[in-house]
Parts: C-alpha cells; sequence; structure tokens
C-alpha cells in the first residue's frame, strides 16, 4: 500500500500533505499563508511562559519580529548585546528589539508608530510602519508590484489604498530602499 494513501495516516513513513489552499484557510481570515508575506505568512500567534510566571498576562497584538528573539534571549539571561564584534571577529549587528517588557507586563509596546520593520522572502517583501503595511507579491499570488494596505480597518489585505495615501506609499518605499540598502539585499 502507498505510504501516503488515507489508510496510512499516522503510520511510520506515511506523508500526507494538505497542500497550499488548506494552509490558507489555516491562516483565515488573513491572505494567503506561511512564506509568502501576505498577512497569513507573517500573522502568527506565540504563547510563551516566563521562568517564576504564575499567571496569565493580558494578549499581547503588536507587531514583532522573529529578529525580536535574539535580544529577548539576551535580556533574559541579563547577557550583554555584543553590538558588532564577538569573540574578536565582526559579526551582524543585533536588529531587533526585546520583548521582554511586554512578557514581563512593564510594556505594553515594542514599536514606535513611526519605526519601520521590513523583510523579505522568495521574492516577496513587506514594509509596515503603524497602520500601514507596504506589499509586494510576485506570482502567482500577486504582480509583483506594490500595494499598501490600511491594517487598521484591513488586516485581509483586500483593498489597495495607495492611490488614496500617495503620502505614505512614497515614505514606505523610501523606506524599502533603505532597508535594501542597509542589509545589503539582492532581489531576484
Amino acid at each position: 500500500m502507498p505510504r501516503n494513501a488515507i489508510e496510512t495516516v499516522g503510520q511510520i513513513g506515511s506523508y500526507i500533505g494538505l497542500g497550499a489552499r488548506w494552509a490558507e484557510v489555516g491562516a483565515t481570515p488573513f491572505r494567503l499563508w506561511k512564506s509568502t508575506s501576505a498577512e497569513g505568512g507573517v500573522s502568527v500567534p506565540v504563547i510563551a511562559k516566563l521562568p517564576d510566571q504564575r499567571s496569565a498576562r493580558e494578549p499581547f497584538r503588536g507587531v514583532t519580529h522573529i529578529t525580536d528573539l535574539a535580544p529577548t534571549f539576551l535580556a533574559l539571561a541579563g547577557a550583554p548585546d555584543p553590538g558588532s564584534s564577538y569573540a574578536g571577529r565582526s559579526v551582524w549587528p543585533i536588529t531587533g528589539r526585546s520583548l521582554l517588557g511586554v512578557l514581563e507586563g512593564t510594556a505594553t509596546t515594542v514599536r514606535a508608530p513611526t519605526d519601520v520593520l521590513a523583510d523579505e522572502l522568495e521574492g516577496n517583501r513587506y514594509v509596515i510602519r503603524g497602520q500601514w503595511k507596504l506589499l509586494w507579491l510576485g506570482p502567482p499570488y500577486g504582480e509583483s508590484r506594490w500595494e499598501l494596505y490600511d491594517l487598521s480597518t484591513d488586516r485581509g489585505e483586500n483593498v489597495d489604498v495607495s492611490a488614496a495615501n500617495p503620502v505614505v506609499y512614497a515614505e514606505l518605499v523610501a523606506a524599502w530602499d533603505e532597508y535594501v540598502r542597509t542589509n545589503g539585499v539582492i532581489l531576484r
């Protein structure tokens, strides 16, 4: 019997994949899924429990990024940020922000509304600042052009508001260009 038949689900060596459209359903109500820069790919839940934490804390719904993990772990360990050198050699500086204040309940945010967060994966890109998200999706999910969304009213990324917000659009495109320059991003 094939190892990917429904009868073998859960047995050693079986592999059943549900496919991309099921991944999209799993990310509902957001657009698309992991490995894209749409909200379904970048908005994920995390559950954390600190040492000696005895009760639940209020959920944090702000913007964070995987780059925030290293500074958080350093803060938890009481270790200093190494800056641009470690053990006598140059290292890329940590760019994230510690989440410890939010996790401990002593802070309500990690980033200011004016802070910019940008990233890219497999040719897809995004820039987030406050309520705004500039999004670039290549085929087959997008048209390889920038689109602007107001996440305060449209987390599903249904309405491109670029035309109605040309100043915000231009600022975020410039922020993307700065991210590319600063981080040595090579676009394909």
